[in-house]
């Protein structure tokens, strides 16, 4: 849209309150030997951050931000985790129209083609196919990206490459890891066979944990089963089994992930809103289940609307349909003009031609009130269905607050970035 100009930032969410601190673990031997095997120095400390490679919004995008300044505050290593194991959609991004008539709707550009229910490391890298004519500059960003990247083994790996680029002008250098990889590690061996040593334990806690945060939206685990996806040779995917062949390739599900994350990877782990709920009922599982500390994490989260003024466009816009619905019920003829009907002007000028408080007038008054209630498409004062489904519609477009960050103008992430700087600092 020509207004992404005005795009600003509310609610922006930092827990705990800053300042924050990142304490390189050198004396736990997992960790040094995890970090040197991708690249990373122990002894400095190292910052993670973790998301599906997906075109994420502005308010993800602030976790990075986030991570970055406290790395730049404490000679960090900031960690970009891949998560490549991601079963979802990852083809599409949506962006907002104006149509001719003042409304607005989403448009799509589906840039790849997707199998469904394989996570996006089985499936392979790809040219991504064209933008729409007149689409957003945005979109030819995201389009330049994917292609920069399409010699990527994979699905994960093309669109965090992608994703690296687009964040390169705000964000500082970063280790890209892959959840597959992390698992391969150190870190992720020791839980692996600690799990096959005693899996009743570890599924038990597991499961007891799931029960002390009745929030979280996860399933318990069924006996014989570990947190983990397995890919069976048929191409299917299925929770771990204690018994699965070991050549099966496997993918962390969200809490083993994180669990290798704070215990062998990272000394501070940046979370948005979402992993915050799951991630303190992983604290409870792995604490009850070879009682270790995982390293400190945080919440880093912000709402960026894209384009305000249309938003405030369509609330003035709301009270103006909801005011003309209640003068509707006292004239149901103005659905067919714009002002008072001929029909009520005659109602009214037979009530004015008695005289006040007199019995007549009352009965006028009464008589109009039948004759208008009468009137098809008399109502209550409320909305009509199609008035109701139009606003809907444009508030929901206008206030949604997932449009791919690089569809933002570069100004707002501009103060995005030096507003959580000076928070941090």
């Amino acid at each position: 849209m020509s207004s992404t100009k005005h795009t600003h930032v509310e609610d922006l969410l930092l827990s705990p309150e800053p300042p924050w601190m990142a304490i390189p673990r050198v004396e736990d031997v997992t960790r040094c030997q995890v970090l040197e095997s991708f690249g990373l120095d122990p002894m400095r400390p190292v910052i993670v951050v973790g998301h599906q490679p997906v075109f994420w919004h502005a308010g993800i995008l602030a976790k990075f931000l986030a991570a970055d300044t406290l790395a730049s505050s404490c000679n960090g290593q900031l960690v970009h985790l891949v998560i490549d194991g991601h079963m979802g959609s990852f083809n599409e991004v949506h962006w907002p129209v104006p149509g001719a008539d003042g409304s607005l709707h989403r448009e799509t550009w589906r840039f790849r083609d997707q199998a469904e229910g394989l996570p996006m490391a089985m499936q392979p890298a790809c040219a991504p196919f064209d933008v729409p004519s007149g689409g957003q500059l945005g979109l030819g960003l995201i389009h330049a990206a994917l292609n920069e990247a399409v010699s990527a083994g994979d699905a994960a790996l093309q669109q965090s490459r992608a994703l690296d680029r687009l964040m390169d002008p705000w964000v500082g250098p970063r280790t890209t890891i892959t959840a597959s990889a992390l698992a391969a590690s150190q870190i992720g061996v020791e839980l692996a066979e600690r799990m096959s040593s005693d899996p009743h334990a570890c599924r038990s806690a597991y499961n007891r944990s799931l029960l002390d945060h009745p929030g979280v939206d996860i399933a318990e685990l069924a006996q014989g089963e570990l947190p983990s996806w397995t890919m069976l040779e048929d191409g299917t995917i299925r929770t771990s089994h204690e018994d699965d062949d070991p050549a099966l390739r496997r993918f962390p599900k969200a809490m083993f992930l994180t669990a290798m994350a704070r215990l062998g990877l990272g000394d501070f782990f940046v979370h948005g809103t979402g992993g915050a709920r799951y991630d303190r009922c992983m604290e409870t599982w792995v604490t009850n289940w070879i009682e270790v500390d995982p390293c400190p994490a945080s919440i880093a989260s912000a709402t960026m609307i894209m384009d305000p003024e249309s938003l405030s466009e369509h609330q003035s816009l709301r009270q103006d349909m909801i005011s003309s619905a209640r003068r509707r019920k006292h004239d149901p003829a103005l659905r067919a003009g714009t002002g008072p009907s001929t029909g009520k002007n005659s109602l009214l000028a037979e009530v004015d031609s008695y005289p006040p408080r007199s019995p007549q007038r009352r009965e006028a008054f009464r008589r109009m009130h039948d004759a208008l209630d009468a009137i098809p498409g008399s109502g209550d004062g409320l909305l009509l269905p199609e008035e109701t489904n139009r606003l809907v519609e444009n508030m929901s477009v206008a206030s949604d607050r997932t449009y791919p960050f690089a569809m933002h103008d570069p100004a707002a992430i501009d103060s995005l970035a030096t507003f959580i700087r000076i928070r941090l600092a």
